[in-house]
């Protein structure tokens, strides 16, 4: 009975996987977002952690006297790690805003979201989000890149509660000093909602499955984040990212002055006349 090469190549994208996690800190799969963007020169700060983790499925294969391949039962392998995340946005123009994630151990990803859906109590964006992290790991230089396109849709349940939905594409580029490379492509989504206005928290999970994971055979691989954070906003008009539930604008000319009021009388027209009073009538004498 000999163990199969893919589920030995199995189990080195697995710890490979993990080696990204625990080292480059990139493999940030949260979103953290709603669909509407933040208004411009409006600032939000962002802190939270949750548990990240990777299950690989490997099915062992071996090969009997006369050559036949036998399939053997499915090997279930899990690793995870705790996160912890510290992001901040800021609202650039209408409609369009830009984000920093500090992901511990010390890995930055930047993103931009552009909302081209703005529709009563639904909101849609598009987004693009890269990290890049170069790191050391037993002598063995380790260089990663993260591209993510995700798409935003959000529905504003109350004036402080939002659920959204995010689909996302995920590309992984990893190589190293010694020549080895892995490419690594991903889909799947995140869900979540979001408590607050202005200060609150979101709640959210998400899930990716791996899609040219041909070292698996008949297994799969998938990575699975939850994620907490909490989040205030500042500057700006109050609104953004928030439900769109604005007061309506008051009607055309509400509040304003009548037409010429507090306006000088034309000078080619003569003052109104003045009432003049009018003399007391004698009271008439009884004859006696």
């Amino acid at each position: 009975m000999v163990r199969s090469i893919s589920a030995q190549r199995a189990a080195l994208l697995l710890l490979s996987l993990v080696l990204g996690l625990a080292t480059s800190g990139c493999m940030s799969i949260s979103a953290v977002q709603t669909a509407r963007t933040l208004d411009p020169g409006q600032v939000q700060v962002q802190v939270g952690g949750g548990s990240l983790g990777v299950t690989t499925e490997t099915r062992d294969t071996t090969t009997d006297a006369q050559g036949n391949t036998i399939k053997g039962a499915l090997t279930t392998d899990t690793a995870s790690i705790p996160e912890i995340e510290l992001g901040a946005r800021l609202g650039l123009t209408e409609g369009l805003d830009a984000g920093l994630k500090l992901v511990f151990p010390l890995s930055l990803m930047a993103d931009v979201k552009y909302q081209f859906l703005d529709h009563s109590r639904v909101a849609g964006a598009v987004g693009l989000v890269a990290g890049y992290q170069t790191v050391t790991f037993n002598d063995d230089e380790l260089k990663t890149l993260d591209l993510v396109v995700p798409l935003y849709f959000s529905v504003d349940l109350t004036e402080w509660l939002t659920a959204y939905a995010s689909p996302k594409y995920f590309f992984r580029s990893m190589s190293s000093s010694t020549g080895e490379s892995q490419i690594t492509h991903m889909a799947g989504a995140t869900g979540g909602i979001k408590l607050g206005r202005n200060f609150g928290l979101f709640i959210e999970g998400t899930r990716l499955a791996v899609l040219n994971d041909t070292s698996a055979g008949d297994g799969t691989t998938a990575l699975s984040q939850f994620h907490v954070a909490l989040f205030f906003n500042y500057g700006g008009s109050g609104r953004g990212a928030g439900p769109g539930m604005s007061a309506p604008s008051p009607s055309p000319g509400y509040g304003a002055p009548p037409p010429g009021y507090g306006a000088p009388a034309p000078a080619d027209e003569p003052p109104p006349a003045q009432p003049q009073p009018v003399a007391p009538q004698p009271t008439p004498q009884r004859l006696r």
